[in-house]
């Protein structure tokens, strides 16, 4: 029904309720069987590798952050965290580039884990001691280390979630609170000895490279959205470019061969002189026909 010209705007946190509540049986049908899928292949990549297993290096940020048994409850809620960006998903254009972007990040990773699995090292303490960790890495071993996919969705998840609060002009604080999620389960990622930090780089690349494939605002057509959304992929760019190279700089030249140098220190540049150059381009075009 159509809001009458002097009704109250709906405050923002109820224009979330169509989001939740639009094509729902394809999120409840469509959800838990790319998961299941997800974890399928995951799992069988995680206990039957084909190649031999790369140990994950340790670096100074690993040997600073100690063991915390209660990072384990961040760490586990990713689960929860990162099925609010896709129920909150309405229309099919975002339905569609959500799932292109899914699809790109766990198809990235999991092809990662097929030729070059990864392991973090044992960790430097009893995990016995400790049921609900113990528990976890009988489920879900130190592999598929590289890059770290907990890491990825955090960020991509954060992101999403990001544009839809911005759309429904969201106070600040839940703005915080987004961020403050995300950032509490990559910190638990490392704290928890799941993954080491150049598993959290490669994982804030792929997270990030992954959101930067929108073609353009999901939600906004005005001309300052549009300025609004170019700064924001500029700064995923950004992002993917100086995690990607953080990244090279903690693997080592030992582990790091010309198809790693050519992802992870070129490729994000060209991407940022592509995004840079077109909107140049649209600018000037537009220059031209005023």
């Amino acid at each position: 029904m159509a809001r009458s010209p002097g009704a109250p705007a709906p405050t923002w946190f109820r224009q979330l309720v169509p989001r939740s509540t639009a094509h729902w049986q394809l999120k409840a049908l469509a959800i838990p069987l790319f998961v299941a899928a997800f974890f399928a292949a995951y799992f069988q990549l995680l206990r039957y590798p084909i190649f031999p297993v790369t140990v994950m290096p340790l670096t100074a940020i690993d040997r600073l952050i100690a063991f915390h048994p209660i990072t384990l409850l961040p760490y586990a809620a990713l689960w929860l965290y990162v099925f609010l960006a896709p129920a909150l998903l309405q229309g099919r254009r975002e339905i569609a580039v959500y799932t292109i972007e899914v699809v790109v990040l766990t198809g990235t990773a999991l092809a990662l884990f097929y030729f070059w699995p990864t392991a973090v090292p044992p960790p430097d303490f009893d995990a016995t001691l400790h049921p609900l960790l113990a528990f976890l890495k009988n489920v879900d071993a130190t592999g598929n280390a590289c890059p770290s996919l907990h890491v990825a969705f955090a960020i991509f998840t954060a992101i999403w979630l990001a544009r839809f609060l911005r759309f429904v002009a969201a106070p600040a604080a839940w703005h915080l609170l987004n961020a403050g999620t995300a950032a509490a389960i990559i910190y638990s990622t490392l704290a928890t000895k799941q993954h080491v930090a150049v598993d959290m780089f490669a994982g804030i690349a792929l997270g990030a490279a992954a959101a930067c494939m929108a073609p353009r605002s999901l939600t906004a057509a005005t001309s300052t959205a549009g300025r609004h959304q170019f700064r924001n992929r500029l700064m995923l760019a950004l992002t993917v470019s100086i995690a990607g190279k953080l990244t090279l700089l903690a693997i080592g030249p030992d582990l790091t061969g010309p198809v790693a140098i050519a992802l992870l220190f070129i490729i994000p540049d060209l991407w940022i002189v592509v995004v840079v150059g077109a909107q140049l381009h649209r600018r000037y075009r537009a220059q031209a026909r005023s």
